[in-house]
């Protein structure tokens, strides 16, 4: 057995998992599997990850959430630029700036919110896992009055220390750098700012215009007319009086107004012929407007 194996195989399980953790590697499997991971990681210097120290692995202190808000173009925050950017992630081997970027483009930043307390500018915010988008995390970061990064942490395994680097922190600079230019942080869309994708004909038409009156809906293709009266074929010179007759009844009849625009281009009702209609009236209609004018009788008291 090796000096690793022992060293590891001394270690009681949450110390391997805490090993692992700044590595990073997966934390899943026995005992067993956990110290061949260790060794595994030891023996090929983590692969080029820069470990951080036990004491280190830990989110940084920041106020409580009832004091933060949410950033906008009003909000005054440090001004935050591509070198404060660049002079924080020289101090790591690893550099995430390309992936952060298309990340940030594409709208995996949620939210970002700030506070101010002890003359620092604390941002926390979440963000979205770069594989598995349904899976997010939590950043928290700190920045000095001259727009200088403190420090930083995520919920990810590469995060977990007060100076992470990982693509999510990367992701909540540039965030960060937008609202500090004064122009609106691309951001997840919520269902609402989408316009709807459903319903959508698959197909775009190619035909030529068409009448209103010739359209006819899917529904209505394979059903029966619903009026008896109406000609089986579009083509029937008989059609076109009836339909006349059809939208002029369905104007007359109804319930508005005599000051409807349709109405003014009817031609008026035959007066005599209303009368002889309704024969079974007791006073024809030509009686009841001479009485209405006061023309046919008038007694003294409405004199």
């Amino acid at each position: 057995m090796s000096n690793l194996e022992n060293k590891f195989g001394s270690m009681t399980v949450v110390p391997l998992k805490d090993e692992l953790k700044l590595c990073p590697a997966s934390l899943r499997g026995r005992k067993k599997d956990l110290i061949e991971r260790c060794v595994f990681y030891e023996k090929n210097q983590n692969f080029g990850f820069i470990r951080t120290n036990v004491e280190d692995a830990k989110t940084i202190l920041t106020p409580d959430t009832t004091f933060y808000k949410d950033i906008n173009l009003s909000s005054i925050i440090p001004r935050l630029t591509d070198e404060h950017i660049s002079q924080y992630l020289s101090m790591f081997e690893k550099d995430n700036v390309v992936f952060a970027k298309e990340m940030y483009e594409n709208g995996y930043l949620h939210y970002s919110r700030y506070c101010m307390k002890d003359s620092l500018y604390f941002v926390a915010s979440k963000c979205e896992a770069q594989i598995m988008k349904h899976v997010t995390h939590d950043v928290n970061m700190s920045l000095a009055m001259d727009s200088e990064i403190r420090e930083c942490s995520c919920e990810c395994i590469a995060g977990k220390s007060t100076k992470a680097h990982c693509k999510h922190v990367c992701v909540t600079f540039y965030g960060v750098r937008g609202f500090a230019q004064k122009k609106p942080a691309v951001t997840k869309q919520s269902c609402t700012e989408k316009l709807q994708t459903f319903n959508h004909p698959s197909k775009r038409f190619a035909g030529s215009p068409m009448a209103a009156k010739d359209v006819v809906p899917k529904r209505q293709k394979n059903c029966k007319r619903s009026n008896p009266d109406e000609p089986e074929d579009d083509d029937d010179p008989d059609y076109d009086i009836w339909y006349k007759n059809y939208f002029d009844n369905l104007i007359i009849n109804r319930g508005v107004g005599n000051n409807m625009s349709l109405k003014q281009l009817t031609k008026p009702a035959n007066q005599h012929a209303v009368s002889f209609d309704h024969d079974y009236l007791k006073y024809m209609t030509k009686y009841n407007i001479l009485r209405e004018l006061g023309l046919v009788h008038i007694t003294s008291e409405e004199i």
